[in-house]
């Protein structure tokens, strides 16, 4: 059963809508629902409506749920490349990482960044291999003269959105178009890889876009959704927004300092019957796993909170908020904190954070008992 905004969402009749769904707000499951409201109303077919997922494994759940075989459930990616005629699709090996990226960023902001040094022979090297990247996929769709056009587009979290992708949408719509992007700006954790939390407000602004709200969170206890409240309301560029909980229970909440760092977490992990370890670089802690498993503690998992993005789980302990704070400006400690708050409402009933000393964001999230 639907609660009162998901029903009201799912049932609009506006035609752009922006669905600000929070953290564990049911968010995929009023995605299904529209559409099939919209179908079972015979307001569309399912072969006018496209679904933009942004990885595949979410597209293919999506469409699992929805249980319609003629529905587009895809990434920009695969939707883009099922449309071109040229499908040689590279990943140069010749450079590194940080260059690929800087390469990446590049094109998907639309050549409006600065050039990376390695571009030019980047681009040689594709055209001497006959091929092209993914970026150049979404460019190559765009150069397109006839596209398919479907009245029901869905975007999934479109707080993660790059130019290069806002521009296949706005290419995409067309007289008869609806627009139905789900997001929560206060998740947005990718500029690192070219997303652009202002393009939830371009596309407000460019669609006058209807806002819906979902704030009601089933998934976190009450203590682990109020510290996320608590960290969150101090970036200034937000959504004014807070999530309220559901369950009735109070979870746990606990702020652990310590000088030894790893015999702590042994401590921990033997408390709990399965814990989830979140850390913002496997960098910082790739000798962790070697003394629990020298220690024979395996009731576990380590992810990074990117990696998490998503999930949830019944316990996870916290690592690295120390490196989060050490910013160089403002824009980067909204990021840094979006993340930490990415990790804390992946938890549905306790939250462990492990530092030597406190930091900024650890006094930020403290609220009175």
């Amino acid at each position: 059963m639907l609660n009162k905004k998901q029903e009201e969402a799912v049932t609009s009749s506006d035609r752009f809508i922006f669905l600000l769904a929070g953290a564990g707000t049911g968010k995929t499951r009023v995605i299904v629902e529209r559409i099939k409201y919209l179908l079972e109303n015979k307001i569309t077919v399912e072969e006018k409506i496209l679904s933009i997922s942004f990885t595949q494994k979410s597209a293919k759940e999506l469409k699992k749920r929805i249980g319609k075989e003629n529905i587009k459930s895809q990434t920009f990616h695969s939707f883009c490349l099922s449309y071109l005629d040229f499908k040689n699709v590279l990943e140069p090996k010749v450079f590194n990482s940080e260059e690929l990226l800087l390469i990446s960023n590049y094109k998907n902001s639309l050549f409006r960044k600065k050039m990376p040094k390695h571009y030019k022979e980047y681009e040689a090297y594709l055209k001497n291999q006959a091929g092209i990247d993914y970026d150049d996929i979404l460019i190559n769709f765009l150069k397109l003269k006839n596209i398919p056009k479907y009245d029901y587009i869905f975007i999934d979290e479109f707080q993660d959105t790059n130019p290069l992708q806002y521009q296949v949408l706005k290419k995409l719509v067309h007289s008869m178009t609806n627009v139905f992007s789900v997001g929560d700006p206060d998740q947005s954790i990718y500029a690192f890889r070219g997303s652009d939390i202002k393009i939830i407000d371009k596309y407000i602004k460019d669609y006058k876009a209807k806002i819906y709200l979902l704030d009601e969170n089933y998934r976190c206890n009450k203590k682990v959704l109020l510290t996320a409240n608590k960290l969150i309301s101090k970036n200034k560029k937000r959504f004014n927004k807070a999530l309220y909980p559901i369950k009735t229970k109070d979870g746990l909440v606990e702020i652990v300092y310590t000088k030894d760092r790893f015999k702590t977490i042994k401590t921990i992990i033997k408390r709990e019957n399965f814990l989830t370890i979140l850390v913002r670089s496997y960098h910082s802690h790739r000798n962790l796993e070697s003394y629990l498993e020298e220690n024979y503690v395996f009731n576990y998992q380590l992810l990074t909170i990117h990696q998490a993005k998503g999930l949830e789980f019944d316990a996870v302990l916290i690592l690295g908020t120390s490196e989060m704070v050490r910013t160089n400006t403002q824009k980067e400690l909204e990021e840094e904190r979006r993340i930490l708050f990415v990790a804390l409402t992946r938890a549905k009933e306790k939250v462990y954070l492990l530092e030597k000393h406190p930091n900024r964001f650890l006094k930020e999230m403290k609220t009175k008992e």
